[in-house]
């Protein structure tokens, strides 16, 4: 009996775990701030924007990410494309871009130093020769509707926000991709939420690494990249850093504006989310532990208990079971329109589940033993 309870009183913490998800998607779709087409008006002096694009073997995305960035119709603003010793065709292509475009900047960058991420040493070096009131910092797997620098810069200066991020229209094609990237994204958006994120109460930070918007000033004043060389989640570093010191963060909804794919099937998924789940979710060994028993408590469990219903099992579990099912599906189904993905995969959030802390798991180990976070031919916190 005392396991029956137990299981009860599991699935009713369910409910408020899955109530706290549908409400924190539900409210990044109808209350965060939305950067959308036509939507903001910049003022008549648009401030300077240099857009700094870190790279390294990404000729299979180099050239239609700059040709987006180029495509922006704001009126003041240049492209700066670091090469981070690719060995690939990356900076052949970025160079032919640079010779017929006068907005465009393509640099070499020096060797990774000691105790460096190669993407914040990229983005640093980039970022010390420029010379512009804004920086956006962005990938190549990004692409922007031309309307999104000028929607974007906008909205901070609406805002007064020293940091602008974003939610970004997630493109999945293949199977594990569909699965997936919504269940990793909506994971992170609900363990650090908008709310909290925009509130200079909270010491809640966030940022996505496709699309960082930052007032230079703000940027120099907090130390950077250089700041936060070896953490390699960058981006949530660099918030948490900005927030500290005092900046305003501001995450809005810009999925009408920013589109990426961030992984090509199941092998990159796996390895992207690893080298920086842990890190972005936030360090920490008993907060992993937590993070993959909710997973299963919310994900997991309550479906089996449904199949073990087809199987004879009775009792007072089976309705507590059926409604974190029903939220589970509705909080899925928020999480896949606010990130403009097919709800059909929706069902199969409990084999995300799994995935999740699997790879959670992973991410922790690697990160405990000392063997590191390995990334484009480099391993990062190795011991």
């Amino acid at each position: 009996m005392r396991a029956d309870r137990l299981l009860y009183h599991s699935l009713r913490a369910s409910h408020l775990l899955w109530a706290w998800a549908l409400g924190v998607l539900l409210h990044y779709r109808l209350r965060v701030p939305l950067a959308a087409p036509g939507r903001n008006r910049l003022p008549t002096n648009a401030p300077s924007v240099t857009v700094v694009l870190p790279v390294r073997d990404e000729e299979r995305n180099v050239e239609a990410c700059v040709r987006s960035l180029l495509a922006q119709e704001y009126p003041n603003f240049r492209v700066l494309v670091l090469d981070d010793n690719s060995g690939d065709r990356t900076l052949q292509i970025a160079e032919a871009h640079a010779a017929v475009e006068g907005r465009l900047g393509v640099m070499r960058g020096k060797s990774l130093p000691e105790g460096w991420v190669g993407k914040s040493w990229a983005s640093h070096q980039a970022a010390y020769t420029a010379r512009s009131e804004w920086l956006l910092f962005t990938d190549a797997d990004v692409r922007l509707h031309p309307e999104a620098l000028t929607e974007t810069v906008a909205l901070a200066l609406k805002r007064r926000a020293d940091m602008l991020s974003v939610v970004q229209h997630l493109e999945c094609r293949t199977f594990w991709e569909k699965v997936l990237q919504p269940a990793f994204a909506a994971f992170v958006l609900c363990v650090r939420p908008a709310f909290l994120v925009n509130s200079r109460r909270s010491r809640v930070s966030y940022a996505t690494g496709q699309f960082i918007l930052v007032r230079s000033q703000a940027y120099e004043r907090s130390g950077g990249y250089a700041a936060v060389r070896g953490d390699i989640a960058d981006d949530v570093a660099l918030a948490r850093l900005l927030k500290r010191g005092g900046c305003e963060l501001l995450l809005v909804n810009a999925t009408e504006l920013v589109r990426v794919r961030m992984y090509y099937g199941l092998g990159e998924v796996w390895a992207g989310w690893r080298k920086s789940l842990y890190a972005a979710s936030g360090s920490g060994l008993p907060l992993a532990a937590a993070t993959v028993l909710l997973l299963n408590i919310t994900s997991v469990l309550p479906p089996m208990v449904l199949a073990g219903r087809l199987f004879g099992l009775r009792g007072a579990v089976v309705r507590p079971a059926a409604v974190s099912v029903l939220l589970m599906l509705a909080a899925r189904l928020s999480g896949d329109r606010l990130l403009r993905v097919s709800p059909l995969y929706g069902p199969l959030q409990p084999l995300a589940a799994v995935i999740i802390c699997a790879n959670y798991l992973a991410s922790t180990w690697r990160h405990l033993t000392g063997k590191g976070q390995e990334w484009k031919g480099r391993t990062y916190g190795r011991r």
